[in-house]
């Protein structure tokens, strides 16, 4: 009976083709760093070498917490339902070996509430959503660079790296394209894709987003839905920047402006939502980290936050544009 009350074929649907296109898009990015990475000098070499461990990290890192909430997300269903459960559930050694049993697996995927499980998990206390609302946050500012640089790279098939930051949190996308970045040369005076319209579109939009989130409730998939489309909004409107001729001076300055607005806002909501634990106008970092792991879905974000500013860090250092670090530039294909 409880089955008639929920069953999506199209949410199942979802569900898996979301699956098989991060796996193709994954595919489609590592193939384009295979193929565009110049001979290899010293400097560029070690930068390569620790962004390809940082994005190892980050996919080993999301897999697990993810896999923990689908994990979670069955176990619940199968509650719910009175389904049987495998003796050994308690992690993937179900699947496999002498323990392996028969897993419900598309009557789970078309009956369960998954993704509007996520989302409400992230917002069930300011502990939860201080580490997703950073996430969030840093999301929007690295899909903006990722955006700008790859477009001024050109980076092939960028699409395919902006999807799989669409798709999946940040760090892994981000790493692939650093490494995509260093196997290229960014000209700094080609157009930026997006105009000031769209940017301020997307940006503002999407704090509106991050604000109104935690109130949505059972809503709350449709807001994480017009935010991942306001992030696509300026790579998706870039022909019409070129057709413009946006001053790329003052576009970048609209854009830095409105990755630290984003920033402000996220950093100021984190110590208004945190300062209750402590009963003072101060986080409570104790707290603050027993959220991270409260549950798969909030770790999955936190973790990724942590690894994406470490990322971020790192570029900052290694980047042969606007490195701080010293770069003895190859001979690279424009």
């Amino acid at each position: 009976m409880a089955d008639d009350i929920y069953s999506s074929v199209l949410g199942a649907s979802v569900f898996w083709s979301y699956i098989v296109a991060a796996l193709a898009f994954t595919a489609i990015c590592i193939n384009v760093i295979r193929t565009i990475t110049p001979p290899p000098n010293p400097s560029s070499s070690r930068a390569r070498l620790l962004f390809t461990i940082l994005a190892v990290f980050s996919f080993c890192t999301l897999s697990y917490h993810m896999l923990n909430v689908l994990i979670l997300s069955y176990r619940t269903w199968s509650q719910s339902r009175s389904v049987p459960l495998p003796a050994c559930f308690i992690g993937p050694g179900c699947l496999i070996g002498n323990g392996r049993q028969s897993l419900h697996m598309w009557e789970w995927s078309k009956t369960s509430t998954l993704f509007q499980d996520f989302g409400i998990a992230l917002t069930l206390g300011s502990d939860r959503w201080v580490w997703a609302n950073a996430s969030l946050a840093m999301t929007f500012t690295r899909v903006a660079f990722m955006c700008i640089r790859g477009w001024q790279a050109k980076v092939p098939h960028l699409w395919a790296f902006m999807a799989l930051a669409e798709i999946l949190p940040i760090s892994f996308a981000q790493n692939l394209m650093y490494l995509a970045l260093l196997g290229t040369s960014t000209k700094q005076d080609r157009a930026i894709p997006g105009t000031l319209m769209t940017w301020l579109l997307s940006g503002l939009g999407y704090l509106a987003c991050l604000l109104f989130a935690p109130s949505a409730g059972q809503q709350i998939i449709y807001v994480i839905l017009v935010a991942r489309i306001l992030l696509a909004v300026p790579f998706l409107t870039r022909a019409a920047s070129s057709a413009q001729h946006s001053k790329p001076s003052k576009l970048n300055g609209t854009i830095s402006a409105i990755n630290a607005l984003v920033i402000l806002v996220v950093a100021v909501q984190a110590l208004l939502v945190a300062s209750p634990f402590s009963g003072h106008f101060l986080p409570d970092i104790y707290n603050a980290l027993v959220g991270l792991d409260s549950h798969p879905a909030v770790s999955a974000l936190g973790y990724d936050f942590l690894i994406s500013a470490l990322s971020s860090a790192c570029w900052t250092l290694a980047d042969p544009v606007a490195g701080i670090l010293p770069h003895k530039s190859g001979k690279v294909k424009d």
